[in-house]
């Protein structure tokens, strides 16, 4: 056996990878999830559905990053009424999307997310059936599965009031993954501002009108449990959600 081994790895060549029996691709290492984009949108009005422009600058102003093949791109919405269901979501290019909805805040909350099949400018239409309010908040990530660690678990739960938010903990099975925290502000209160508390960086949010978000991201290479928080410039109520991706 190893006189096998010393011949592969001559033949090889010294630092190339061994595919184990049966797979299909490489063995990888490392997180390989970078964010590429990430932007915000909202309707302060009543509408039972909203469109948001992942590239251009009708309402996601990103004008920087084309989604690509194969970025999973995660949208994390608030909405003002309760809902009776999320109705649907899709994109102009086609894409598969998924929808995790908080019922316990009377889906006033909901995940979607795709893995890209088709990349480019594309934009996002999200609907339900009671009128009312919404803000959309949109990252975009590389080197991404579309794979939710622990498997098929999004955590949500209701905030109360204050200026130091905390999304649901999160304990991870996979080192590398990317955590999201997000939080939207309840009631249609108003909210001046907002800060990611590091290791988590902020990269979408919206505040100071009748709907108001926030989203922060931590790249991570350890299993471990995770807390996102926020300090808020003002005492807030609201719903929150934590999430990982794992890397490729």
């Amino acid at each position: 056996m190893k006189a096998l081994l010393w011949l592969l790895a001559m033949f090889l060549g010294q630092g190339t990878p061994i595919m184990p029996m049966g797979s299909t691709s490489y063995v990888t290492a490392g997180n390989h999830i970078a964010l590429q984009n990430g932007c915000n949108a909202r309707n302060t009005g009543a509408t039972t559905s909203f469109a948001i422009a992942i590239f251009g600058a009708t309402n996601c102003n990103n004008t920087t990053y084309v989604p690509a093949t194969n970025d999973v791109i995660v949208i994390y919405w608030g909405l003002s009424p309760a809902e009776a269901s999320i109705t649907s979501c899709s994109d102009t290019n086609s894409n598969t999307w998924t929808i995790v909805a908080f019922a316990g805040g009377s889906n006033r909350t909901f995940v979607s997310r795709s893995k890209l099949t088709t990349g480019g400018n594309t934009t996002v239409t999200c609907s339900w059936p009671t009128a009312g309010a919404v803000v959309a908040l949109e990252g975009d990530f590389s080197g991404a599965q579309n794979v939710l660690d622990p498997a098929a678990t999004i955590n949500f739960q209701l905030n109360s009031s204050g200026t130091s938010q905390s999304t649901p903990a999160l304990t991870t099975t996979n080192a590398n993954d990317v955590v999201l925290g997000c939080f939207t502000v309840a009631n249609n209160a108003t909210a001046t501002g907002y800060t990611g508390v590091a290791p988590f960086v902020a990269y979408a949010g919206l505040s100071n009108t009748n709907i108001n978000g926030y989203c922060e991201y931590n790249i991570v290479t350890a299993t471990s449990t995770y807390t996102p928080q926020f300090t808020l410039s003002v005492a807030s109520a609201g719903q929150s959600m934590t999430m990982a991706l794992e890397s490729q």
